[in-house]
């Protein structure tokens, strides 16, 4: 094991926070948690609070990428679909995801996609 795992290994809970210091109406915000239950199973919760138009939830995918934006999950197609759009955000969201170990999103980027639109945000997932 190398030293980034050995470090990564003691991560229980990680964030994805969306900020919009521009104060622009259409940048997403919001806040989404990754908290470890077991080794590979991780529990996702989150709310976004602003930047969400579209009144058709299902156009909306929660994806978390690498900086190449190679797909690491697709939160999506695996299960994070029981939430609703609540213009100008999301009503408040959680799943718990079999396969996916904390240590392996920790850096990796959480990304809102639109079906029309293509990304409408992306940010870092950070150890707490």
């Amino acid at each position: 094991m190398n030293y980034l795992n050995t470090v990564n290994s003691n991560i229980h809970t990680a964030e994805a926070i969306f900020e919009n210091p521009s104060k622009l109406p259409t940048v997403i915000t919001g806040h989404i948690r990754f908290t470890s239950i077991s080794q590979n199973k991780t529990n996702v919760s989150g709310k976004l609070d602003s930047g969400i138009f579209d009144q058709e939830a299902a156009y909306y995918h929660f994806k978390i990428i690498d900086r190449s934006k190679k797909l690491i999950y697709d939160l999506t197609a695996d299960g994070l679909t029981e939430w609703s759009v609540k213009v100008p955000g999301t009503t408040s969201f959680q799943h718990d995801f079999d396969k996916l170990p904390i240590i392996e999103i920790v850096d990796q980027f959480f990304e809102v996609n639109h079906s029309k639109k293509g990304t409408v945000g992306m940010t870092m997932i950070k150890p707490i």
